[in-house]
């Protein structure tokens, strides 16, 4: 099956996760990164959005934001634009774009979002992502990572076996890294980690 073709069956299936994993909204990594975000008026960047999930949510909530999400699958941005359609949104917009090449000026945004990508992409990949973001980050922003987490409660440890079961061969590694290490070695620091559904969400800073 051609790339293309893999995006247009995970494309109809993504909103999907949404529905089994983080449907409490009080302990949804969503939640824990609009709780994160000011009121004032900032420019945020949604890194390989998808079908738009967090980038719709904030332009819900944060009336005063705007909002670029970028992803290289057409299929998913054209999900996340009916639905950015159907809510009359005016602060939120979606570019084809690919996220190791970004086609922003430096320094343009107050935050960086990427959520539920990097375990999929490796370490070259996800360093030059992780690079990428630095470079369009304001000097004072804020990048948010969220990423997958071994739960502890055992209902939620038998539905993540599904995760596993999805994910290549190279999650199990990526589950077990020294995170602060890791981020380190990418030019970031943790200012804290919040523990959600199946995830945790990085609040990252870049080292001065």
């Amino acid at each position: 099956m051609s790339t293309k073709s893999n995006y247009r069956v995970i494309s109809k299936l993504y909103d999907m996760c949404e529905i089994f994993f983080f449907s409490r909204k009080r302990t949804s990594p969503r939640q824990a990164i609009l709780d994160c975000l000011p009121e004032q008026d900032i420019k945020i960047l949604d890194v390989c959005t998808g079908t738009g999930i967090n980038s719709i949510l904030i332009a819900e909530q944060k009336a005063a934001a705007t909002i670029v999400g970028i992803d290289i699958s057409k299929e998913m941005l054209a999900i996340a634009n009916r639905k950015i359609a159907k809510r009359q949104l005016h602060n939120v917009q979606t570019l084809v774009m690919n996220a190791a090449n970004l086609d922003f000026n430096t320094n343009v945004f107050d935050i960086v979002i990427i959520s539920l990508v990097l375990h999929e992409v490796g370490n070259p990949l996800g360093r030059k992502i992780l690079s990428e973001a630095k470079r369009v980050l304001k000097k004072d922003g804020k990048i948010f990572v969220v990423e997958w987490e071994q739960p502890k409660h055992i209902l939620q440890r038998f539905m993540f076996l599904i995760i596993r079961f999805l994910e290549p061969k190279s999650f199990e590694h990526f589950l077990k890294l020294d995170f602060d290490e890791y981020f380190l070695n990418n030019g970031l620091i943790i200012n804290r980690v919040q523990h959600c559904d199946y995830t945790r969400v990085f609040e990252l800073s870049m080292l001065t």
